[in-house]
């Protein structure tokens, strides 16, 4: 690489955006498209090479707020050999007070937001109130990836 040194854990930003009046529903994000769903299909999933920690997400709204909403975020994996029981493996609050317009925030995942190989991994983002119309959202994730898991050889997760 260069003389660049390279550890087993390497740094990814994931990076999303959609449109969509969410209201109080929750709303899976797509990371591959920008369809989102009110649950999770192959457009939000993102597979798990090895082993991943889960270290910030940061939401922009590019729209306009009627009130204070507070957002639930969600971090949620898929365990192999499952179709649909997901397990939530973190939760955090945002609160967005006084209404402004093209708000940004980030938060911090909890340390034990983790994804183990295999799993697929999920966002959501839910409010308590409907304050907006169709807005414009833009979203990233931070993940930080233990190449150390990685599988030498094939390997069936099951």
């Amino acid at each position: 690489f260069s003389g660049i040194p390279v550890g087993p854990t390497q740094y990814e930003m994931l990076k999303g955006a959609m449109s969509d009046d969410i209201g109080t529903s929750e709303i899976y994000l797509p990371f591959n498209n920008n369809f989102e769903q009110t649950f999770d299909s192959d457009e939000m999933g993102i597979l798990a090479p090895c082993s991943g920690s889960l270290k910030t997400f940061s939401l922009k709204i590019t729209g306009t707020l009627s009130g204070d909403l507070t957002y639930t975020l969600r971090a949620k994996t898929l365990a192999p050999g499952t179709s649909t029981a997901e397990v939530t493996i973190d939760t955090q609050l945002n609160d967005l007070v006084n209404a402004n317009d093209h708000d940004a925030f980030t938060i911090v995942w909890d340390d034990d937001a983790t994804v183990a190989p295999g799993q697929v991994l999920f966002f959501t983002l839910q409010g308590d109130g409907d304050v907006s119309s169709t807005i414009n959202y833009y979203f990233a994730s931070v993940i930080a990836w233990d190449y150390s898991t990685l599988p030498t050889a094939d390997i069936l997760y099951t």
